[in-house]
């Protein structure tokens, strides 16, 4: 399973780079909590396979 790396910032902000096809390799997505616990999700990377079970692993 793809293995995203999850880097926390201030504000409990995550980045989360998750892995691509080269010749990028990653792309740096970010997880935005708002005061009611939803979440949003930045640049979350091409819509495949691959990407997808690295989102399945941080959720």
């Amino acid at each position: 399973m793809p293995k995203a790396d999850i880097i926390p910032w201030e504000g409990n902000i995550l980045q989360v780079s998750v892995p691509m096809d080269s010749p990028l390799r990653q792309v740096n997505s970010y997880i935005l909590p708002d005061k009611d616990g939803r979440i949003t999700i930045i640049d979350p990377g091409p819509h495949d396979l691959e990407t997808e079970r690295a989102w399945e692993h941080v959720l």
